[in-house]
């Protein structure tokens, strides 16, 4: 499952979640989810993101995809 990393403003894709890839993230997906990866570890912010998304008002997860 994958769930790409995209600004509010322009749709521009900016990095990635993919939980089929080793390391499982993408692009600038490492560092903006950087809080969540050092509270929850690196595995629970994969399921976390691939299940709920995330976003902070700027940056978002939309659906994710097979």
């Amino acid at each position: 499952m994958r769930r790409e990393l995209r600004s509010v403003r322009t749709g521009e894709v900016l990095g990635a979640v993919d939980d089929a890839l080793t390391p499982p993230f993408e692009g600038a997906a490492a560092d903006v989810l950087g809080g969540l990866r050092r509270q929850l570890g690196d595995e629970q912010t994969v399921r976390t993101v691939l299940a709920d998304g995330w976003s902070n008002g700027y940056l978002y997860f939309p659906e994710a995809t097979t």
